[in-house]
C-alpha cells in the first residue's frame, strides 16, 4: 500500500475534557511514543479524547457514543455526559498540523465543541486554513436542528455560500468543498484519523476458534488465529512476518517455543492457533496460552500487519508481561515501527518498561500528571523538561517515577524551593 500523506507538527487540543482543563500535545512525531503517569493521572482520558475525535471526524454520530458495555459504536467511560470537566457544560477537541499540497506548505486548525448539559450536540465547529477561516458552524444558530454554516472560502463570485449542518454529526465529515486545496486538506484530516487505530486486545476473545478468511485483525484481536493462519498460507513476505513474530514471542516464556501450529475444522472452515514448546514438543493451543503471551502476540501481530504509515495506540503495553521480558517487547515494537514506518503510542507505568528505554527512546516519553494548583491533567514531553539531565544522573527514569522523585521536578514550586535551598547553602558557607 502507498505511504500515507505526511503531516508534520501535529498538535491535539483538549479543553474541559474530563481531567483536562486546557492542554495541547504533539503526538506521533516520534515513531515510538510512551505516555507515562500514575493511576488516575489522565492517561486513559487522553486516549478517550483521541478516540472520540477520530470517531467524529470519520462521520460517527453523537447518538452512537455510549457508556461502557451499552452497545454503542464507540464506548467511553461515562458516555458523552461524563466527558465534560466538572463544573463545565461543554468540551472542545481539536487537531492542527502542517501539510504539503502541490509543493506548497499549508497550516490548518480544526476544532469541535460539544455541549453535554442536556442532549449532547455540537455547538461549534471550525476549520482554519493558513490562519483564515475556511468554515464555521455558526454558534448563534446552534439551537436549531440544522445550524447555519458559514462557508468562508469564497465562491468565484465572491459571495459566501451558507450551508446547513447537523448538531449530532461533524460537518467536516460531510463537506466536499469545490476549493481544491481545501478539499485535499479535509481529505487528509479524515484519512489521518481513519488510519489512527486504537488497539485493545482481549485475551478472553482470542482463545476460541475463528472463521478462516477473517485475515484483517480486529480492534480487540479476536480473530488472531485466522490472521496468523493466513500468514502461514501466504507468500514469502507473509511467511517472513510469521517467522519474525515467532522469534519475538519465543523469547517470552521460560520454555521457548519452536513453531506455530494450527488446528483447522474443515467442516466449519474454522481455525485456532497454537505454539509448540521447544524441548517437549507439547502443543499449547490459544485456549491454554497465558493472557500475557496472547496480548503480546496480538499487539505485535497488529504492528506487523498494519498499513505502512499508520498510527497505532495501545494501552498498558506491558500488561501481563514479566518485568524481565519487557525489554524484548520494547525492541520488537521499535523494530516494527522502523520497518513499517509506523507511529505507535503506548501507555505504561511499569518500572521495568521505563528502565528498558534507550536514550533515543526517552525522547518519545510524555509525562501525564495532575497539576496540584487547579487539579487538572498536565502533559509534558520529556525532552522539554528542565533539569532532565540532572534527573537521569540521579537515577533511571523507572526509578525516578517509582520513588516519585520526578514529582519534585514537576511541582510548580520546584524552582522556588531550589532557589531557597541554594540560598540556605550559601548562608551556611
Amino acid at each position: 500500500m502507498n505511504k500515507l500523506s505526511t503531516m508534520t507538527d501535529n498538535l491535539y487540543y483538549f479543553e474541559n475534557f474530563k481531567s483536562f482543563s486546557q492542554a495541547k500535545l504533539s503526538l506521533f512525531e516520534s515513531k515510538f511514543t510512551l505516555l507515562i503517569g500514575p493511576n488516575g493521572s489522565g492517561k486513559s482520558n487522553l486516549l478517550e479524547a483521541i478516540k472520540l475525535l477520530s470517531f467524529l471526524i470519520d462521520g460517527g454520530w453523537l447518538l452512537d457514543v455510549t457508556d461502557m458495555n451499552k452497545g454503542g459504536r464507540l464506548e467511553i467511560r461515562g458516555g458523552l455526559p461524563g466527558c465534560t470537566r466538572y463544573g463545565q457544560t461543554a468540551f472542545t477537541l481539536g487537531f492542527s498540523a502542517h501539510t504539503h499540497i502541490d509543493a506548497k506548505l499549508h497550516y490548518f486548525d480544526y476544532r469541535l465543541t460539544i455541549e453535554t448539559q442536556h442532549s449532547p450536540r455540537i455547538i461549534n465547529e471550525s476549520l482554519y486554513i493558513d490562519n483564515s477561516l475556511f468554515f464555521e458552524v455558526n454558534p448563534e444558530q446552534s439551537h436549531s436542528s440544522q445550524p447555519l454554516v458559514c462557508d468562508n472560502h469564497f465562491a468565484s463570485s465572491g459571495k459566501k455560500p451558507s450551508l446547513h449542518s447537523s448538531t449530532t454529526k461533524s460537518f467536516l465529515s460531510q463537506y466536499h468543498p469545490k476549493n481544491a486545496a481545501g478539499n485535499q486538506i479535509i481529505n487528509r484530516i479524515i484519512n489521518h484519523f481513519q488510519n489512527l487505530w486504537v488497539f485493545e486486545p482481549n485475551p478472553k476473545l482470542i482463545r476460541h476458534y475463528e472463521h478462516i478468511g477473517n485475515a484483517i485483525l480486529t480492534q480487540n484481536g479476536s480473530n488472531l488465529s485466522a490472521v496468523l493462519y493466513a500468514l502461514s498460507q501466504g507468500n514469502q513476505e507473509s511467511q517472513e512476518s510469521l517467522q519474525r513474530l515467532l522469534e519475538w514471542i519465543a523469547q517470552l516464556p521460560n520454555e521457548p517455543y519452536q513453531r506455530f501450529e494450527f488446528v483447522t475444522v474443515p467442516q466449519l472452515n474454522d481455525v485456532i492457533l497454537g505454539l509448540v514448546e521447544n524441548h517437549t514438543d507439547q502443543f499449547i493451543s490459544a485456549g491454554l496460552l497465558s493472557d500475557g503471551t496472547l496480548r503480546c502476540l496480538t499487539i505485535l501481530t497488529a504492528l506487523e500487519t498494519a498499513t505502512p504509515g499508520s498510527s497505532i495506540i495501545v494501552e498498558e503495553i506491558d500488561n501481563g508481561l514479566h518485568p524481565s521480558r519487557v525489554g524484548i517487547m520494547v525492541k520488537a515494537i521499535v523494530d516494527c515501527c522502523q520497518r513499517h514506518d509506523l507511529k505507535v503510542l503506548v501507555t505504561t507505568h511499569n518500572h521495568a518498561t521505563l528502565n528498558a528505554l534507550s536514550l533515543e527512546e526517552l525522547d518519545g516519553v510524555i509525562l501525564c500528571h495532575q497539576n496540584p494548583q487547579n487539579h487538572s491533567t498536565n502533559l509534558n514531553a520529556w525532552p522539554d523538561l528542565p533539569y532532565q539531565q540532572d534527573m537521569l544522573e540521579r537515577s533511571t527514569l523507572g526509578d525516578l517515577v517509582t520513588h516519585k522523585l520526578i514529582d519534585d521536578y514537576l511541582n510548580p514550586d520546584f524552582e522556588e524551593k531550589r532557589k531557597q535551598k541554594a540560598l540556605a547553602w550559601l548562608a551556611d558557607f
